[in-house]
């Protein structure tokens, strides 16, 4: 996440991507004309041209890996050293450039006891755009956000807009961005595919893309798990955290080969359960049992660790970004394998469905969706028997979220593997999951059930999706 950029009482950004040069008397306004991105031969941006005008929303809707994010930071200077850029033109002009990256590194604003990720994370959009920059160029400014901060940010963005300032947005899923936007561009693979006046693009869109980005997919159709044993249980967990009861007597099972899921809105407790899954944070009272055995003691949490791994919703937090995605996977290989940690890399990779050549890619130069690939890719490097999922599927595109939760059904029947979904309630895959439960304030209010008592993903409560 970035702050506002002043590059001076007024400016542009100049066709060499990031030079500022002098602009006077002129309002805010963003394009890009004949934009060419490439990382050796990965072309990630083809020939895509876009003009938002003063008072304008541009939305620039695509899949995981379309090129979204690599437009806008080659349009405001921060595609990396390795990037090759050209463009006949390519400016933001107005004194004042509110810049929000779609990376988002928790750990710079706090930890846990300043509430959840998305709570910072609408904090720190609101806080930018509260600056009041003249050009706003926002990549995926709703994902991972609960409905009223969803809200709340869609409200400033509207106040921005309303000011004359110039929005270039990103998003998987249009949502609330509808509100605001005035044309719709849809990028697929580095191209533009479709564009138009948004009311016409979201009530007839003509792109296959488009249309697989508007639906909507039926998790049902992968089936149902939960044959196997309970392998992963909480029983009452408690933590305070700056003397704030943020868990409290937390119990849910987690069974092999099956699906269980927790819905919870921002702040409700979701990553915090995780972290005291996985061992990262202690819990002040309660028990976590694996196998039938409570972990206790540094060995027993050693051991857990590998058996029951956290895929985070911001990947960042866990995968250093100067590293490449080789070097992530071969460090969590851990230990002697057969033929090799790179052969043991390639197929990980392969398991989560990325390709080979990802290997050499830095990590801090991936699409979002890609880089919650890799996350899952690092998470089955020690074998483990249960994934705990944080809020996966925030900000993700239909196609992207299908292919997700193709992932997670795959695991569970291939490998047996158990899965803890923490969701936000209009994210969690219901028809996929073997139970449902709901966390509020820290508590599991609806415990999940196998046949009796609490509800099951045929008797939920409203929110939750089907």
């Amino acid at each position: 996440m970035q702050s506002v950029r002043r590059p001076g009482k007024t400016g542009r950004y100049s066709k060499s991507i990031g030079k500022v040069e002098n602009w006077a008397g002129v309002a805010a306004l963003l394009e890009v004309r004949g934009l060419r991105v490439t990382f050796g031969t990965l072309r990630a941006v083809r020939d895509v041209s876009v003009e938002v005008a003063a008072g304008a929303c541009v939305v620039v809707l695509g899949g995981t890996g379309a090129g979204k994010s690599t437009l806008l930071r080659a349009l405001t200077g921060r595609a990396g050293q390795a990037a090759r850029i050209s463009a006949r033109v390519a400016r933001i002009d107005g004194a004042r450039v509110g810049v929000i990256d779609a990376a988002f590194a928790a750990d710079s604003v706090g930890g846990p006891g300043r509430g959840g990720w998305a709570a910072r994370r609408a904090a720190e959009v609101l806080r930018v755009l509260g600056e009041r920059p003249d050009s706003v160029v926002g990549d995926e400014v709703l994902a991972g956000l609960g409905v009223l901060a969803r809200r709340e940010v869609v409200r400033a963005l509207a106040e921005r807009k309303a000011a004359g300032a110039a929005l270039l947005l990103t998003a998987q899923r249009i949502g609330e961005l509808a509100e605001v936007a005035d044309r719709v561009l849809v990028l697929h693979e580095g191209e533009v595919v479709e564009r138009g006046e948004a009311r016409d693009v979201l009530a007839s869109p003509v792109h296959p893309v488009t249309r697989a980005l508007l639906g909507r997919d039926d998790d049902a159709a992968f089936g149902k798990g939960g044959g196997g044993g309970v392998m992963l249980e909480a029983r009452g967990l408690r933590k305070e955290i700056a003397g704030r009861v943020a868990l409290r007597e937390a119990s849910v099972k987690v069974r092999g080969a099956g699906v269980v899921g927790v819905a919870g809105e921002p702040g409700a407790g979701k990553t915090l359960l995780a972290r005291v899954l996985d061992g990262t944070v202690p819990a002040d009272a309660g028990t976590v049992v694996l196998d039938g055995k409570p972990v206790e003691g540094r060995a027993a949490w050693k051991a857990a660790r590998r058996a029951v791994r956290v895929v985070p919703q911001d990947p960042a937090e866990r995968l250093a970004a100067h590293r490449t995605v080789g070097r992530v996977l071969e460090a969590a290989t851990r230990g002697p394998l057969p033929g090799g940690r790179r052969d043991t890399a390639v197929a990980l990779l392969d398991a989560v469905g990325l390709p080979e050549e990802l290997l050499d890619r830095a990590v801090g130069g991936l699409p979002g969706g890609t880089l919650r690939l890799v996350a899952v890719a690092e998470a089955l490097a020690t074998g483990p028997r249960v994934l705990v999922w944080d809020a996966p599927f925030a900000g993700l595109d239909a196609r992207g979220r299908a292919r997700l939760v193709g992932l997670i059904a795959g695991l569970r029947d291939e490998r047996g593997v158990g899965h803890l979904v923490l969701a936000h309630p209009d994210e969690v895959p219901a028809g996929l999951c073997d139970s449902v439960a709901v966390l509020e304030a820290g508590k599991i209010v609806s415990p999940n059930s196998d046949s009796s008592g609490g509800w099951s993903v045929h008797s939920r409560p409203d929110g939750v999706r089907a």
